[in-house]
């Protein structure tokens, strides 16, 4: 337990496995993808193996739902893959429909990672399932844990992002009460993440940041709730590494990605890291991604530090604004004045970096300010 199994053999046990798919038990098959998505491994072949899923439909509901969560977690789109565990879950519904409890045929937990999974992969025109997969969900709601009502809160950001089938969110199908307790099982999770500790490769990231020559309307901070489409209220959807708004209004955050955003063996993007980006976008940030191996090879260069930011944050305000990234300009950069005015305050006060670090203190306050309820460490 606990040991790393080598790049190698994750490449060649599932490469194996394909040439068993048809003899091996649907459980054998759900279990492969489940251990290969905690291992941030794509096992590509097997994905895209024929009869993958005739094998998955045969198996039980926690054996699809393995399935499809394996598929978001690795941010894979197999739209045809997901559509078929969709369709074969709504007909287990609808033949459930007569007894005397959904629960006969599927548990909060499944249901709820069919639904996340659709919603971090963006499947858009699947969203009327899960809305019907919600409203199962709402009926055996006595068996849904915290993590289910957080991935359900998700969803229900997700749909309301893109105003989907209908626009409402998973109104109608949760409670008005169920959907309160899937907001404070995240706005939990939230104030949890806010008071953990930073990395090291965190804190060289926002050093590098606060050193930039650009005119900050607000100045970078750590921890940073998300803002809602009105470019102002917090809205508590996402928790920011690094946040700011250029003295053009621009809303610029900064994220530094370590390996766990990251699979293998083609560097792809997890989806929960997927689902990130494309909900910053639609609340009108622009997205600067550091990956921490790129952030390696410029340790112990600031100005290279600088200019890979700098880059990168251009590039980012440009697609978000829908225009060619050339141009510093618009990030109204400081004058020389002003940099060395800048440079000379960072050099007689190293220590204001540490207020830019929120303690658990300055972590309580601003989830208060966004209007989330916050739990007193001292309980």
């Amino acid at each position: 337990m606990g040991q790393q199994v080598p790049v190698v053999q994750q490449q060649q046990l599932p490469r194996a496995f394909v040439g068993q798919l048809q003899k091996a038990k649907p459980q054998e098959v759900s279990i492969t993808l489940w251990a290969c998505a905690k291992l941030s491994f794509l096992p590509q072949q097997l994905l895209a193996a024929p009869g993958l899923a005739g094998r998955l439909v045969a198996g039980t509901p926690q054996e699809l739902a393995n399935a499809a969560w394996a598929c978001g977690q690795l941010g894979h789109r197999a739209e045809q893959l997901m559509g078929a565990l969709l369709a074969d879950a709504e007909q287990r519904l609808a033949a459930a429909a007569g007894l005397d409890s959904t629960s006969r045929s599927f548990y909060s937990q499944e249901l709820c990672n069919l639904c996340w999974a659709v919603a971090v992969l963006d499947l858009r025109q699947h969203a009327q399932q899960v809305l019907q997969l919600a409203g199962a969900c709402s009926s055996i709601w006595g068996s849904a844990k915290e993590d289910d009502m957080r991935q359900l809160w998700q969803v229900h950001t997700w749909l309301l992002d893109f105003q989907l089938a209908g626009g409402q969110g998973l109104q109608g199908s949760l409670t008005q009460q169920q959907l309160q307790q899937c907001r404070a099982e995240w706005d939990q999770q939230m104030q949890c993440s806010a008071e953990q500790q930073h990395t090291d490769f965190q804190r060289s990231v926002f050093a590098a940041v606060l050193r930039l020559p650009i005119r900050w309307q607000q100045q970078p901070q750590m921890e940073q709730l998300s803002v809602g489409r009105d470019g102002v209220t917090p809205d508590g959807a996402l928790l920011l590494d690094i946040a700011g708004r250029t003295a053009a209004g621009v809303l610029v955050a900064v994220e530094a990605d370590g390996p766990t955003h990251f699979r293998q063996p083609d560097g792809g993007l997890m989806g929960p890291t997927q689902y990130r980006n494309s909900a910053l976008k639609v609340r009108g940030h622009s997205l600067v991604s550091v990956p921490v191996l790129e952030w390696r090879k410029l340790q112990g260069d600031g100005q290279r530090q600088q200019q890979y930011l700098m880059q990168r944050i251009d590039k980012a305000v440009g697609c978000q604004q829908g225009q060619a990234a050339a141009g510093l300009p618009k990030l109204h950069l400081q004058g020389p004045k002003q940099q060395q005015q800048q440079q000379q305050q960072q050099h007689c006060d190293a220590t204001e970096l540490q207020a830019h670090l929120p303690a658990h203190a300055s972590a309580r306050a601003l989830l208060r300010r966004a209007g989330l309820p916050v739990k007193d460490s001292s309980q």
